[in-house]
């Protein structure tokens, strides 16, 4: 693998979009941070080394989502304007064992990812602890009506007293089911165009509380429900931990075609190996979800 810059055929700018996936737990989040080991930091060296960018502003560098410190992603994906032919293997030589790219277009210059994202999924692999038996009637029952239009405020860390705070938002799907038959594991998925700092995990403490009948559908509606907001018994709750929660898939306008890398589909299989370290051993089934799941069409 040559690391020098091959020679660009022409002098016109391109766009390109690239889908990646990485391993969060040694990451302090996704957007980059001074002196912190982020995704887009790691991301933005390779892209320097190989000569594809030479300053993230310049090359117009744009991310289509941001995670949190420890949470994951099978599938995220970031932006950026470049002259040279793209060669993903050429990239990926530059990038540690626990980030990946999976694999590319080539989109009009005007092209914002964030903007033009049409669906957003997160899953979370919850691992029940020993005393906790919740309902799973119930947490759909609420799930149910956590879908739909609300303002999320009091289940994100969003500041929504900053100016284009934003919390009022669409979520088009919201449910938890058992992997297989073992019911210790829980799998919550959320379908959103956008989600809000925490929202998932935030939401997933709640639900769980209505599980176990420490909370129930009224409590919730109170906490959708903007005239309760400054109720002093009306607050948000602590995440759950970032472990467990993938960026699962985005999904973005039919025409927009990837270029897939196979080396770096085979590649996401770290997601086995990391959460076989991290959760638990001894979990087959849900060692054997990751795996039915790891290589789905993107």
């Amino acid at each position: 693998m040559k690391n020098s810059m091959p020679e660009s055929n022409s002098s016109d700018l391109k766009r390109y979009l690239l889908k990646i996936w990485y391993i969060g737990s040694n990451f302090a989040g996704s957007q980059r941070q001074p002196d912190k080991r982020t995704v887009e930091g790691e991301l933005l060296k390779a892209l320097k080394k190989t000569k594809y960018i030479s300053d993230a502003q310049f090359n117009n560098f744009k991310a289509a989502a941001r995670t949190d410190a420890g949470v994951h992603a099978k599938e995220a994906a970031f932006c950026f304007n470049s002259k040279e032919k793209i060669y993903i293997q050429q990239i990926e030589s530059f990038l540690p064992n626990d980030l990946g790219i999976i694999g590319y277009q080539e989109v009009d210059l005007d092209f914002h990812p964030r903007w033009k994202v049409e669906m957003k999924e997160y899953i979370c692999v919850y691992v029940l602890k020993e005393e906790e038996n919740p309902s799973m009637n119930l947490m759909n029952e609420a799930l149910k009506f956590y879908e739909g239009n609300h303002d999320f405020r009091l289940f994100s860390k969003t500041d929504y007293s900053k100016k284009n705070k934003l919390t009022q938002l669409t979520v088009n799907r919201a449910s938890v089911t058992n992997f297989n038959d073992d019911k210790r594991i829980l799998i919550f998925s959320f379908q959103s165009k956008s989600f809000l700092w925490q929202q998932i995990r935030r939401t997933i403490a709640f639900i769980l509380k209505i599980g176990k009948g420490e909370a129930n559908i009224d409590d919730l509606q109170k906490k959708l429900d903007p005239q309760y907001f400054n109720e002093p018994s009306i607050k948000r709750d602590k995440p759950i931990e970032p472990g467990g929660l993938i960026l699962w898939k985005l999904k973005f306008p039919e025409n927009n075609k990837f270029n897939f890398e196979k080396k770096s589909l085979n590649k996401q299989q770290e997601f086995i190996k990391e959460f076989e370290r991290k959760l638990n051993q001894q979990r087959n089934s849900f060692l054997l979800f990751l795996e039915k799941n790891s290589n789905d069409e993107i």
